[in-house]
Parts: C-alpha cells; structure tokens; sequence
C-alpha cells in the first residue's frame, strides 16, 4: 500500500503547479504552520468520499500525534498561538478556508473566496510575496480524488 501511496504522491507532486505546500495543524491546543517543497507520501493515506459523493478513493493527509511530533521534531515549525484564538469555530468558513486566509494575510495576498475553484495542476491557493505559488491544507485536508489524479 505505501509503494501505492508513493506513486500516487509522486505524481500529484509532478502535476501540482504549487511552489511549496504550507501545512497548518494543531498539537496540544497550539496551531503550527510547516512550509514543505511537496507532501511527503508518508503524510497521506487513500480514504473514500462519503456515500453521498459516490464513495470515491481519495488521497488525504493523515496528521496523526505521532507524526506532529515527528513534523516538530525534524522540521521548520512556526507556532502561532492558541488554535481557539485563532480559528474561530463559530465562523462561516471552515479551518482549511480559516488557515487560508491567514497564509493569504501573512502573504500580503488577496482575499479569498471561500471556495478556491482553481484546480491544483493549474494554480496553487494563493501567491506568496515573493510570487511563488503555495499551496495550503489543514491537518487531514482532502489533498485530491483519484480519479482526478488518473485522467491527468
């Protein structure tokens, strides 16, 4: 499975237009943010869409303890803060648009709409101040269908 999940991660790697990834998630009620140049595949698993969506394969982060210790550990981390105070769980958007808009803010890019409709082979979430392109997730984030990745 993980020589699956390599092969998967490889090619969506080639195919996103992304410079860099920049990872948010929390860990004993702190928010970190992790700048990464790909999403390594031993971050990612294959769950399913619910049945609603047509219970389809799709890759998605997998930030479990260990491996947020791990990430604290060996890499980059920058600590923000208090994740109450700094995701609002009573706002409209969601965690992953919440984080969005703060890598946008700290960025010095635009504001978003809550609902990015360019697609990660075209574009990343938004361009940093330097004008690369990033690409942005929050633990456990959706990071694409399979069947999306198999028709490009």
């Amino acid at each position: 499975m993980i020589d699956y999940i390599q092969i998967l991660m490889k090619k969506y790697n080639t195919y996103c237009k992304a410079d860099y990834t920049v990872i948010y998630f929390t860990y004993k009620k702190m928010l970190y943010r992790v700048a990464l140049d790909y999403i390594p595949f031993y971050m990612v698993k294959i769950t399913y869409s619910s049945h609603k969506n047509g219970h389809k394969p799709k890759l998605q982060l997998n930030l479990n303890n260990d491996l947020k210790r791990y990430i604290l550990k060996y890499y980059t981390v920058e600590c923000l803060g208090y994740t109450h105070k700094i995701l609002n769980k009573n706002s409209k958007y969601n965690n992953g648009y919440q984080v969005q808009r703060l890598e946008g803010i700290k960025q010095h890019d635009r504001i978003y709409k809550q609902h990015d409709s360019i697609p990660f082979w075209i574009a990343g979430d938004i361009t940093d101040i330097n004008g690369m392109q990033v690409q942005v997730k929050y633990q456990n984030a959706q990071i694409c269908m399979l069947d999306t990745l198999a028709r490009l």
